[in-house]
């Protein structure tokens, strides 16, 4: 997979499934380019390049190796080994980040300080460079697709899962597009 945008509206989520089992579920107003993505599931090789600009996603890697899916913000490389991690790009480019589970390396691109993050861990990257947070940890259950019962979407596969109520979508058949999705989609 290459090149693929996807959008979120106002009131809106989507939840992705890949290929080797990572999640990528994303929030209202998010903006993701899945720049690249490419597993072997035979050799389990592969990797995977994300790109936020804005909005909230949430990335649960599957069975690509540690160190392999790399998340870009406007102000951070986020390298991923073994992780559940929140992002947040505010209109700025400011990141916030979250590690669920796993390890991510934080690097900020506009300062070139690097920090390494562990579940548990809140930063915030932005200009001056990478700070710890504090404070109540986002819910990672808050979004479309994430525990409540909304559309999944098998990303290689071809197939869309359902509607809001767990129902198959008439266009079972279909490739899953990159067009802006509902929660009523």
């Amino acid at each position: 997979m290459f090149q693929e945008n996807i959008e979120t509206w106002d009131n809106s989520g989507a939840l992705l499934h890949f290929v080797d089992d990572s999640r990528l579920t994303m929030g209202p107003k998010s903006k993701v380019l899945v720049d690249e993505f490419v597993f072997n599931p035979t050799s389990t090789t592969g990797n995977a390049l994300i790109k936020i600009s804005a909005g909230t996603l949430r990335w649960v890697t599957g069975s690509m190796p540690k160190g392999k899916t790399v998340i870009k913000t406007p102000t951070a490389t986020l390298t991923l080994r073994g992780t559940d991690v929140l992002v947040h790009v505010h209109p700025d480019g400011t990141t916030d980040t979250v590690v669920y589970d796993g390890i991510v390396d934080n690097h900020n691109d506009l300062t070139d300080t690097n920090t390494v993050m562990s579940a548990g861990d809140q930063q915030t990257s932005d200009r001056t460079g990478n700070h710890s947070s504090t404070g109540d940890q986002a819910d990672p259950g808050n979004f479309a697709g994430e525990g409540n019962g909304r559309a999944d979407s098998i990303i290689g596969s071809g197939s869309i899962g359902g509607d809001s109520n767990g129902n198959p979508s008439q266009n079972q058949d279909k490739p899953a597009d990159s067009r802006p999705q509902t929660a009523n989609d």
